[in-house]
Parts: structure tokens; C-alpha cells; sequence
């Protein structure tokens, strides 16, 4: 699966997210990376982080919860709007603080 990239600014910083699923196993893993709002020529520097950390199984946003690292049929991984829907609510959990990101307080 190609990854998925969602950006958003949340306490001041750019949070980049990465959702990727590895070959057929349907599993899809997220991983994050935080920058500046001001360092826009690191985009693509954010977006390698983040798939690096997705890639990673011991970088992966907190293992367990649902919409970080699930299961689902390799073909709706591949749908943008169940990407986009996740990714989403991946982005409302790190603002509720249920997904605590490493340098933001």
C-alpha cells in the first residue's frame, strides 16, 4: 500500500502522520513525526520520519488502540476515506491527550 500522509498543527507544532499497511496482512501501523510550523523546505524530511516510525514495529503509535494499529480487508486499506477517516481520529485522540506524542507538552 502506498502510505497515507495526514498533517496537522496542534500546540504550536506541524504533526505529520504515516499510515502504511504492510503487503497483504491487512494490518495498518501509524507513525508520527513533529516539526516546527516555520521549517517548511523539511516537508519530505517529516514525511520519511514518520513512514520510518510506521515501518518500525517498536515506533508504532501506542500498540494497542484502535485507529493506530488494526486490522482490516488489504482492500479497504487501500481507500482513501477510511485513510482519511483514521488518520482523523488518530488526530482527535493525540489532541484529547489519549495518545501521548514524544517533545509536545
Amino acid at each position: 500500500m502506498k502510505p497515507y500522509y495526514h498533517t496537522f498543527e496542534w500546540k504550536n507544532r506541524v504533526i505529520t502522520l504515516c499510515l502504511v499497511s504492510k503487503k497483504l496482512s491487512g494490518y495498518i501501523q501509524a507513525g508520527y513525526s513533529v516539526k516546527l510550523p516555520g521549517d517548511n523546505q523539511d516537508t519530505e524530511l517529516a514525511k520519511r520520519i514518520a513512514l520510518g516510525r510506521a515501518l518500525k514495529k517498536n515506533e508504532v503509535l501506542n500498540n494497542g488502540f484502535f485507529g493506530i494499529h488494526t486490522f482490516m480487508d488489504y482492500r479497504l486499506a487501500k481507500d482513501r476515506g477510511i485513510l482519511n477517516a483514521l488518520s482523523r481520529n488518530i488526530q482527535r485522540q493525540i489532541e484529547s491527550g489519549k495518545i501521548v506524542i514524544k517533545g509536545i507538552r
